[in-house]
């Protein structure tokens, strides 16, 4: 079982760290983002009956995810409501090691994204290609309408698919992460009716030489 902390738990097993991203990436556990849940609410929402999520629910608990957080008065014995011991979970590279952590949670999010990012293409008919550009020792790649006439985007769509290879200053690089870090912060807690497929990354690139 995971030990808690006063921030987070502690994923102390292989099992209960490989259970816990499986249910991250399968959205068996999104529910509890919301607040507690009744079994019964939870087996209406996934369309199972309520003898296998009440299962569910006991090898959770015996994983230290789920735990009773309040109850609901009825006739007979109350309603039990469970929810996430905590909503940041812990797990040591000594229980997984990094690249399994991101084989099992970072490819599937990876593979959402590619998907969501060629659906919207596909809903695109004014895009002809894609143009590359290169300017010395960094390149990029943007949607274009023709050769040389890229696509400004509309003012209605949310799209941005943008890969870059910069060559920055150590300072700069660090300034713009900051930037995308507050930018994220500032709106990664709203919850709006739509969805939207986001990964943001910038690591120094191996031979790109150091640029401080």
């Amino acid at each position: 079982m995971p030990e808690q902390n006063a921030s987070s738990v502690l994923v102390q097993s292989e099992g209960a760290a490989l259970a816990l991203l499986g249910g991250i990436v399968s959205g068996e556990l999104g529910p509890f983002r919301q607040g507690p849940l009744s079994p019964a609410q939870w087996a209406a929402q996934r369309g199972e009956p309520l003898y296998r999520t009440l299962r569910r629910v006991r090898r959770w608990q015996a994983l230290g995810v789920l735990d009773v957080q309040d109850t609901k008065k009825r006739a007979g014995r109350p309603v039990r409501l469970y929810g996430l011991t905590s909503p940041s979970f812990y797990i040591p590279h000594a229980v997984l090691p990094v690249d399994e952590v991101l084989a099992r949670i970072g490819e599937p999010m990876e593979r959402q994204l590619r998907a969501d990012i060629a659906r919207a293409f596909a809903d695109l008919p004014d895009i002809g290609g894609t143009q590359i550009v290169i300017h010395g020792e960094t390149y990029g790649a943007f949607l274009a309408h023709s050769p040389g006439q890229p696509w400004g985007g509309k003012d209605d769509l949310v799209l941005i698919d943008r890969w870059a290879n910069l060559r920055l200053t150590h300072a700069d690089a660090l300034a713009f992460q900051h930037e995308l870090d507050e930018l994220f912060a500032r709106y990664e807690h709203r919850s709006g009716p739509q969805s939207y497929s986001l990964h943001l990354r910038l690591v120094a690139s191996a031979g790109g030489g150091a640029s401080r």
